[in-house]
C-alpha cells in the first residue's frame, strides 16, 4: 500500500532536502525510500511519473441561491479553489426522494500522475425543496417548490412558480456554473435514486444540455434507481420462475419484446416509464438519438436489493424487470441499452457493495470517487 501523501511529500520537499545527492551519485540525483528500497531518480518529476500522486480532500459546502425565473433554488456548494476562473471540471449531484443534498460532500481523493492536467473541482448539489423551511427567511418568498415525492424528477413545473419546471431549473444551473466558471470543460450529472431519474429522464429531453454538450464534455452518471425511461415498448420477457439478472449477465435482444396487449399493463409506456406523452413536441427517434449519445456510467451497487419505502412496485414499473431490486432492475436497463440500442461505446459500469441504498455511502467508494470527482470523460 503507498504510504500517505503527506508522508511523501515530506521525503520530496522538505524544508531542507532531504533526498540531496548521496556519495557517488551527482548533484542532480535524489535518493528517497520507499517501503524499505533506496531508489535513486533524477528529478522530483520523475517521483511523481514513478508513483504518481494521490490529493485528499474533505469538502465543507457553502449554500448559495440560484436565481431562477422570478424564483430562486438552493444549492450547496464547494469549489477547490477559491478562484472560480480556475475551476475546469463541475460534478452537479441530483439528490433523491429524501433530499439528502449533503450526501456528495463526503471525503475523497484523487489520483494525480506527471502526464495528467489536474482538474480543478467544483461540486454543486441543488435543492428541490417542498416547503419553504428548507431555505433563509429572506428566500422563503421567493423559494422554488416542489409537491412532496420524486415528482421534480419528471420536469414537474414548482408549487410556488408554475411557469418553471424542475428541468427548466437545471438547464439554469448550468448556464448559472458556465458564466461562473471561463475555464470549465467538463461537467458530470450525478443521481442517485429519485436523482438517478430525473437525470435520465433530463438528459433525454433536454435540447439546452445538448447544446452545452457540443461545446463541454459531459457525462451521466446513475446510481441504482427504483424506475428507467425505456426508449421505446421493448420490455424484458420474464415470469416467476427467470432468475435475477447480475452485473455478468448477458440478455439478447430476443429477450425485449413488446407485452401484448391483453398482458401489458396500464400505461407502462407512458411518461415517466416510456415516451408517450412525453412533456416535449421532439419525436422518438430524436429522444432517443439524444439520450444514447452521451457518455454515461452505471453505478452497480449489488446490495441494493431491498425494497425499502419508497420503492416503485407499481405494474407499470414491475414490468421493467428485476423484481424488488434496485440493482436487478439496472442491470435489466444496461443490458437493454446494449441489446436493444448497440449502446457499447460511452457505456460504462462501476461495481460497488456493502453500500445497499444510500447515496453517501456509494460516493464515498474509491471505484465511484475516481469517476465522479474528475473531468475524465
Amino acid at each position: 500500500m503507498q504510504p500517505p501523501l503527506l508522508a511523501l511529500l515530506t521525503v520530496f520537499f522538505p524544508p531542507v532536502r532531504m533526498g540531496r545527492a548521496l556519495s557517488g551519485y551527482s548533484h542532480t540525483q535524489h535518493a528517497f525510500v520507499y517501503m524499505g528500497v533506496c531508489f535513486i531518480c533524477s528529478d522530483e518529476e520523475e517521483i511523481c511519473d514513478f508513483f504518481g500522486l494521490m490529493f485528499s480532500f474533505n469538502p465543507t459546502p457553502t449554500l448559495m441561491y440560484v436565481p431562477v425565473d422570478s424564483g430562486v433554488l438552493p444549492v450547496q456548494t464547494w469549489q477547490q479553489t477559491p478562484d472560480a476562473s480556475n475551476i475546469t471540471h463541475l460534478s452537479l449531484f441530483i439528490h433523491g426522494i429524501d433530499r439528502k443534498i449533503m450526501d456528495p460532500f463526503v471525503p475523497f481523493n484523487v489520483d494525480q500522475r506527471k502526464d495528467q492536467v489536474q482538474d480543478m473541482l467544483a461540486i454543486w448539489a441543488p435543492l428541490f425543496p417542498y416547503n419553504t423551511s428548507d431555505s433563509t427567511e429572506a428566500a422563503a418568498d421567493t423559494l422554488l417548490t416542489w409537491k412532496r415525492g420524486a415528482s421534480y424528477a419528471q420536469d414537474a413545473p414548482s408549487k410556488s412558480i408554475p411557469t418553471t419546471t424542475s428541468f427548466h431549473v437545471l438547464d439554469t444551473l448550468i448556464d448559472t456554473a458556465i458564466t461562473r466558471f471561463p475555464s470549465l470543460k467538463s461537467i458530470h450529472l450525478v443521481g442517485f435514486s429519485a436523482g438517478a431519474q430525473f437525470v435520465n429522464r433530463y438528459a433525454a429531453l433536454s435540447t439546452h444540455l445538448e447544446t452545452v454538450a457540443r461545446a463541454f464534455r459531459v457525462k451521466l452518471v446513475f446510481g441504482t434507481s427504483s424506475s428507467w425511461l425505456y426508449l421505446d415498448s421493448r420490455r424484458i420477457l420474464q415470469d416467476d420462475t427467470t432468475p435475477l439478472p447480475t452485473y455478468i449477465t448477458q440478455i439478447p435482444q430476443s429477450s425485449f419484446q413488446t407485452p401484448a396487449k391483453s398482458e401489458a399493463p396500464p400505461k407502462f409506456n407512458e411518461w415517466k416509464y416510456g415516451l408517450e406523452n412525453a412533456p416535449t413536441s421532439d419525436s422518438e427517434a430524436t429522444i432517443t438519438s439524444r439520450f444514447l449519445a452521451y457518455n454515461m456510467v452505471f453505478i452497480y451497487v449489488v446490495d441494493d436489493d431491498q425494497p425499502g419505502n419508497s420503492l416503485d412496485v407499481s405494474d407499470a414499473c414491475l414490468v421493467q424487470g428485476g423484481g424488488t431490486s434496485r440493482y436487478a432492475r439496472m442491470c435489466t436497463y444496461v443490458q437493454y441499452l446494449r441489446s436493444c440500442w448497440n449502446k457499447v461505446v460511452g457505456l460504462e459500469t462501476v461495481v460497488v457493495d456493502g453500500c445497499g441504498h444510500d447515496a453517501r455511502k456509494v460516493y464515498s467508494q474509491a471505484a465511484v470517487q475516481r469517476l465522479v470527482y474528475s473531468g475524465a470523460v
